[in-house]
């Protein structure tokens, strides 16, 4: 019996394991012309004061993260990493916590195409509120009960001390992406994993509607880290983002997919159940590709997996020469060691979608300074589950923690953005798929439209339609024209 009960416990507590740099910098150096300029009241004649280290900031304000707190307990019933997956497809009743009010906005670019954002929490105009950018998992939305669950809780400062009236206020925009959450398709193009100049055009139109110096801080969901990870690696310093956080992000994909194909639940259940969502979202906008000769709306029918879509459609749009040249330039693991903001990782190491297991980049994490990488022995994809009765998800918990923790550390320091712990040499080779679809060459500003994208001279704002995505939805609009 006592060996049993021992069992018991070693089987349900399962700690958050940290890999952090083993050369932790200040995130602020003493003296930093730009911090001066910009925040004259936090800084001493002999320039901004020195702060503490990443380590530092997650060991003192991140409970949830280290400490008494930093661990994960499944529900006892859901411990099995697939049920922990799929268990808010089994309890409808998962979809209904975390209700939010969104108002939405579409978002054209100038190729044609059209994104939607949906804001919740205080307004435009509100000053002093920190605004964090969403972004979805693959064919999701604002709707998405994972993603709602993480922005209510940030809103309503669940691991705030009762009392604090010195806590950080929130806002949050979540990017639906072309075709996602009823945003319609306006021309013959979808998201891909490897596609980030959309975020770079939603960054800053949400730039010029807030009030100027409002910090903004990214926040990802599984493909949506993906692309957030290889956003920050491409961008370096140049990202207005303070801080970002990715959620069970695919680090390899062309590793992911091969865990998809070699295992029961990949072949039988997830890839084809991922191949369904794309084919569905593709018919469901069919008619924006009418006439385009690039895809055969009857071969990407007869497909059956995300390796067929991929193949039949994604890369004839962007024009890559086969899907595993796809994977590997739309990787995130490879611009890791370029990211230049702190950056927490949570990966669960039993994901059976994403294959933590191989892909989990330990190495490149270690030798950057602002990476954070937290992993749990189990959670499943995006699952994390934990309680009896009424299971809630456990991993809104760190995310706010640290999110909060580095906007208290930013508004200390009076600065939007920390100093950079760049490696001084990282090169990158540069990838120029058939059409140059995903470009990246380490001394240019990221990626570059091929030759089908004509240059991005503007995006505006107009009227949204009243389609309810999770939550409801009023009407907004903003007339806007931006430059890039």
């Amino acid at each position: 019996l006592c060996t049993s009960f021992l069992l018991l416990i070693l089987m349900f507590t399962q700690p958050v394991e940290l890999t952090i740099s083993s050369t932790p910098r200040p995130l602020c150096s003493p003296r930093d012309d730009r911090a001066e300029a910009s925040s004259s009241s936090s800084s001493s004649s002999s320039g901004r004061p020195s702060s503490r280290n990443l380590a530092d900031v997650v060991h003192t304000s991140c409970p949830y993260l280290y400490g008494d707190k930093a661990y994960f307990t499944p529900t006892m019933w859901l411990k099995s990493p697939h049920l922990q997956t799929i268990y808010p497809k089994i309890n409808k009743n998962v979809t209904a916590i975390d209700p939010i009010d969104y108002r939405r906005q579409l978002v054209q670019l100038k190729d044609g195409g059209t994104f939607s954002l949906d804001w919740t929490g205080p307004g435009f105009e509100e000053v002093g509120v920190d605004t964090v950018v969403v972004l979805h998992g693959l064919t999701g939305g604002s709707h998405e009960s994972y993603l709602r669950n993480v922005v209510a809780a940030l809103l309503r400062g669940q691991t705030v001390p009762e009392g604090d009236t010195t806590a950080p206020r929130w806002r949050a925009v979540v990017m639906n992406s072309r075709g996602c959450s009823n945003t319609i398709v306006t021309s013959p193009r979808l998201f891909s994993a490897a596609w980030t100049h959309d975020l770079r055009c939603a960054l800053a139109y949400i730039q010029q509607v807030l009030p100027q110096g409002t910090r903004l801080y990214g926040l990802g969901f599984s493909l949506g880290a993906s692309i957030l990870l290889k956003y920050l690696g491409e961008e370096r310093d140049r990202t207005p983002f303070t801080a970002a956080t990715a959620v069970g992000p695919p680090y390899d994909l062309l590793v992911g997919n091969l865990m998809l194909q070699r295992t029961f639940w990949g072949r039988k259940i997830y890839s084809p159940a991922l191949g369904a969502n794309l084919r569905d979202l593709f018919q469901s906008h069919a008619q924006a590709f009418a006439g385009d000769e690039r895809v055969d709306p009857a071969e990407i029918a007869s497909g059956s997996t995300i390796y067929d879509f991929d193949k039949t459609c994604v890369i004839r749009l962007m024009g890559y020469p086969t899907v595993e040249a796809y994977y590997r330039d739309a990787s995130s693991a490879r611009l890791m060691p370029m990211i230049a903001i702190p950056t927490l990782c949570i990966s669960a190491m039993d994901d059976p979608v994403v294959n933590t297991q191989e892909a989990l980049p330990v190495e490149e994490a270690l030798i950057n300074p602002n990476i954070i990488l937290a992993t749990t022995a189990g959670g499943g994809h995006l699952g994390w589950f934990e309680g009896s009765w009424s299971p809630r998800r456990w991993v809104s918990n760190p995310i706010c923690d640290w999110f909060n923790a580095l906007a208290r550390e930013a508004a200390s320091l009076g600065v939007a953005q920390f100093d950079p712990f760049l490696l001084p040499v990282y090169s990158v080779p540069t990838y120029a798929g058939a059409g140059g679809a995903s470009r990246f060459d380490s001394g240019t500003h990221g990626q570059q439209p091929g030759p089908w994208e004509p240059e991005v001279g503007g995006v505006s704002g107009r009227e949204a339609g009243t389609e309810e995505t999770g939550g409801t939805h009023e009407v907004v609009q903003n007339d806007a024209t931006l430059q890039e």
